[in-house]
């Protein structure tokens, strides 16, 4: 009896050694989503009233996530978001609307820089 709860202490002992090394290596930590974005009509000036959102799903194959991107500062918008795959949509009210897909790796800060150009549609009404 003794040598199976030596066995079982022992299972115990290395299962929360590696949920702790897990955790200490960022696989459990959500990751950042950083965009920065800049107006290309105005020298680069950052862009404020700016909708960032992140649609994707996480690897653990739940349902699709989406999430808005908060502005932080003056053309800064910032996301801590579970790591995966996201189609991250820019949107403006006079720039064209911009889209690119990206990785999130758990940990790790993902940046993304951004800028507009004018769309001359809207300029037309």
């Amino acid at each position: 009896m003794c040598k199976y709860a030596t066995a079982i202490v022992a299972v115990l002992i290395v299962t929360m050694l590696m949920s702790a090394t897990d955790d200490a290596f960022g696989q459990k930590a959500p990751g950042k989503l950083t965009v920065n974005v800049a107006f290309g009509e105005e020298g680069g000036a950052p862009a404020d009233h700016v909708h960032v959102i992140a649609y994707g799903l996480t690897p653990d194959g739940r349902d699709p996530k989406a999430v808005i991107l908060l502005e932080v500062t003056k053309g800064r918008y910032e996301a801590s978001i579970p790591s995966g795959v996201y189609d991250i949509l820019v949107s403006e009210n006079t720039s064209r609307p911009l889209c690119r897909r990206i990785f999130v790796k758990a940990g790790a800060t993902t940046d993304w820089n951004v800028t507009l150009e004018l769309d001359r549609l809207y300029t037309y009404r």
